[in-house]
């Protein structure tokens, strides 16, 4: 869930443009190649979800030798899963805050911080709550 940070023309002399003025071919960014894509997964090795999956079968081939070590095993699983959830919610929400808190945010990036908080506040609410 983490947001990027938001670069600004200050930021980016690259991205500056005048007001209603039309966005030429080479600011429009290039499509990505999803071969290159594909490469690049392919050298980083496993996927996060494939590692997870496979520790959690570890886990479970666990419990016929030693049921409450498994189980042990099962919650720090969760327990990392939770703290590296919290990680990225920090993380975006200290993104937000540097966003703005400039000491001569103006409106127009205070706006844009206000709808990023409003976004970033609905993927939290979608989040499941206790019963």
């Amino acid at each position: 869930m983490m947001l990027p940070a938001r670069e600004t023309p200050e930021e980016d002399p690259s991205r500056t443009r005048r007001e209603g003025a039309a966005v030429t071919p080479a600011e429009t960014p290039s499509p990505v190649d999803a071969g290159q894509v594909a490469a690049v997964e392919a050298e980083a090795g496993p996927s996060v979800e494939a590692a997870a999956a496979n520790r959690w079968s570890d886990i479970a081939a666990m419990f016929v030798d030693d049921p409450r070590g498994s189980v042990a095993e099962a919650s720090v699983m969760v327990d990392e899963a939770i703290e590296a959830l919290i990680a990225t919610a920090r993380e975006g929400h200290a993104s937000l805050a540097a966003s703005w808190q400039v000491g001569d945010a103006d409106t127009e990036r205070l706006r844009t911080a206000l709808q990023d908080y409003r976004a970033f506040w609905n993927r939290v609410a979608r989040l499941p709550r206790p019963a």
